[in-house]
Order: structure tokens, then sequence, then C-alpha cells
């Protein structure tokens, strides 16, 4: 049975699109829908390697394991990945298609379009309902011409639109009447309704508020969701890692203390969320700022980053690291040759530009036995002699198991930090019970008998 597509837009950036279009996957599954996400446009430095080797924003990587899927490019077409204030590397289904400033990019427009719409028709075509997701602020009037991935791909697919609105950050009254009022009468038409997020205390409360919105917009409030800070979903980008500060009490001795350091153009950091849900640990983003550079220099010839140029590190790793113009993206699985003998096997994906090269002691810190499903014998990374600097080029390594409790018992016993016993955190079990509370949450306090309604064909 085919439905109609639901979009979820927001009145900003940061106000819950991602974890709504991620809850309603995962109760859409739940019922028994073939349902699968879709977001035209992400700018995130956040991303993820697909079994094929595409490149993708994290927000649908979770979207789609909601969904019970493996991730896919087409759910996310475009990727922007920000390199600087006013320029992005621009992906485009999973591959490197440029870099450009925004005006560059816009240029681009009509051919981007036709990607866009060859992803979602291949989606729409291989299930019965499409979630589709926004990006920061539905009604940006000065970029409304250019718009890929708000109401001119709701129109494009024929979705009805759901508008978020945080009240947590005040004003929500303006984020909802005020979005409305600033929409095209033909964007009117599309949107069916709002939902309210992250909303404190007493809900009844808030009445008055649902008939103020639904009397001056016309359209129903379809829930109010509580905060729930303890609600652990993997955040979308750097706006999100603003709120992160410390997990654990860091002024407690006996925990093992782990600092991530926060610089401005920090991607991937969802690396470190397995390690905020492990006892014993206490990890904190920290905000010293500094270019972060484990080995001794980075040459850049090619220009690929900026001006031709060779840059110093901080002299931690003795290895050199040459920029080059091809960006490697795979699925790896990897072996950690540990101290004593074979590390556990891992799964893991590569993202980088550029090739690291040893020029002093140590060993290397992976062996890498398979890239996108071929076999490869291939060094990785390097550990100091006294195995206190790791560096790689792997990501998503804490979300094995084993691994990440061999590490931290290797790093408690270098400190001689007693580590707290466990008895094994699955981190995908932890996961998959995080995005049943978020259906359950949503399924509690939204109107999904409308909702469903709505998606009728």
């Amino acid at each position: 049975m085919k439905y109609r597509p639901l979009m979820i837009v927001g009145s900003g950036s940061d106000v819950g699109k991602s974890l709504m279009a991620a809850g309603l996957c995962r109760i859409f599954r739940q019922e028994g829908i073939r349902v699968a996400p879709f977001k035209a446009q992400n700018m995130a430095l956040n991303s993820f390697i697909t079994p094929e080797g595409g490149e993708m924003g994290r927000a649908q990587v979770v979207q789609a394991q909601a969904a019970g899927l493996a991730p896919h490019v087409d759910m996310n077409p475009i990727l922007l990945k920000p390199s600087s204030q006013v320029g992005s590397q621009v992906i485009v289904q999973g591959k490197v298609y440029g870099n450009f400033s925004a005006q560059e990019y816009y240029r681009h427009k009509p051919r981007l379009v036709r990607k866009v719409m060859e992803s979602y028709l291949r989606l729409s075509e291989a299930y019965e309902l499409i979630i589709l997701e926004g990006a920061g602020s539905a009604v940006e009037l000065n970029l409304k011409k250019n718009d890929l991935v708000n109401f001119q791909m709701a129109k494009k697919a024929g979705a009805a639109v759901l508008l978020v609105a945080d009240i947590d950050r005040g004003g929500v009254f303006a984020a909802t009447i005020g979005s409305f009022h600033l929409l095209t009468p033909a964007e009117r038409r599309l949107l069916a309704g709002f939902i309210i997020n992250k909303f404190r205390g007493d809900p009844a409360l808030f009445k008055e508020g649902e008939r103020i919105i639904e009397k001056r917009t016309g359209r129903p409030v379809l829930g109010v969701l509580p905060y729930a800070p303890d609600l652990v979903i993997p955040e979308e980008d750097s706006v999100a890692l603003g709120r992160k500060h410390c997990s654990g009490d860091w002024s407690e001795t006996s925990c093992l203390r782990i600092g991530v350091v926060r610089l401005p153009h920090i991607s991937n950091y969802t690396d470190f969320d397995p390690l905020e849900q492990e006892p014993g640990v206490s990890l904190r983003y920290l905000d010293h700022r500094g270019y972060q550079l484990l080995g001794m220099e980075i040459q850049d010839p090619l220009g690929v980053e900026g001006p031709p140029r060779t840059q110093k590190g901080l002299g931690l790793l003795p290895v050199v690291t040459t920029m080059a113009g091809a960006k490697t993206t795979t699925q790896v699985q990897a072996r950690t040759p540990a101290a004593g003998g074979g590390g556990p096997t891992i799964e893991a994906y590569e993202i980088h530009m550029g090739v690291t090269e040893p020029r002093g002691q140590g060993q290397p810190a992976f062996e890498i036995s398979s890239r996108n499903g071929m076999p490869v014998s291939v060094k990785d990374g390097w550990v100091s002699p006294d195995r206190r600097v790791w560096g790689t080029y792997l990501h998503g390594l804490f979300d094995n198991d084993e691994f990440r409790r061999v590490f931290l018992a290797e790093v408690c016993q270098a400190h001689r930090q007693p580590q707290e016993a466990s008895p094994g955190m699955s981190f995908r079990d932890f996961q998959e019970a995080q995005l049943d509370r978020l259906a359950d949450l949503m399924r509690n306090h939204l109107d999904m008998a409308r909702i469903r309604a709505m998606i009728q064909p």
C-alpha cells in the first residue's frame, strides 16, 4: 500500500526535526509499514559511510535504524560539509562533487534538483511511506528561491507537512504563528499542523496556548512533547554539541575522565557517544581551541585545504600526512594488534583525504582486512611505543563493544585506575531501546490518529 509522504519542517535549527522524523519512522515500522527517511540536503560534519562506500549525514543513519533499514545515500542525496565560514565540501549521492561557496553552489541547483529527485523517486518506489525532513527554518525568506529541502521538496513529493517548534527556547507563538504568516498560500495548503517540542511542566498549562495557535493559523496543534533530557539519541551537528558538557561526575577521582577537544569544525563527534554511556567513565567536551595535530606535520602541496602549504603538528606521533585530491570513504573490518597479541575484530568506516606515513617508532593501530566487502591487507593509524597516544582514520570504533571494553581496560591499567565492574553494555541494544522510548513518548503525546489520517492515500 502506498501512503502520502509526511514531512517534518522546523521553525528553526535544532528544534527537534531529526528526532521527530526518527520517532515517526520507528512508530510506523512498529505498525508494519515499510517506511524510509529522506532529507534532500543536509549540512552536517557528522557523516557515515554506507556499505556501498557512499557518504551521508548521520541523522538519516539514525532514522534508517529507526525504520529497520541499512543506510543508503538516496536517503540524503546532498550533504554539505562546512570547510570554512563561507564554503563547503559538497557530497552528491555519496561522492565528492566539489568545494563551493554558497553563490557557486546555487549555480549548480538545476543539476542538484535532478539528483535529489532521482534519489527520492527510487525510495518512493521501494517503500510504502517516506518521512521527509526539512532543514533549518522553513521560512528563511532570503533563501527560499534556492530551496531544495523544505516546502519546495514537500511540493514535489506531495507531502503533508508538520512544523516543529521548540518551546524551551522561548518565543513559541512567533515561531508557529509567525512561520505560518510567512508562508505563501500554496505552502499554507501543505501545512497540516504543528508539534510543540521540549515542554517543561504540566502540559495542561499550555492548552490556552494551543487554542491561540489554532485560532490564528487554522491549523491544529497535534501534540506537546515533554522535555526529555535523559533520552539519548545521536545528535546531528555542532549546534547540539554546544549543549554537551559532562557525562558522569568530572570531579569524581574514582572514574576514568576523558576529554574531547571541541574544535570549531569538529566532525563525527558521535564517535564518542558510546563512551558517555559506559559506567565508570566521565566524558567532557573541552573548549581549549587549537590546531590539534598529532603528527609532525601536514603537507598540502595540491592546495586541497586552501593554499598549498605545510603545517607543523604537535609532534605527539612520528607521522607525516600528505593531503590528496581523492577522498577515501569505505566501510572496513579490522583487527587491533593489541600489546599482548591479536585484539578483537571490529567494524568501522574511513572518511579522509590524504595519506599518513610513519617516520619513527611505534606500531600500526589497526590491521584492515576488508574494505567495502573486498579482502585487503592494510595498516591503519599509529600508536606510540608507550601506547599512550593513538591516531587512526577509523570512525565508529567505540560502537564495537569488545574493543571499547578492551581499550578502556588498557587505559585504566596504564593510569593505575580501578575500572568499575560492568556486565558489558551492548551499545546497539542501548540505541534500539532509546528509539523505542522515543516512539513511546511520541505515541503518548501526539495525536497519532490525525497523523495517520494525513498519510492515507
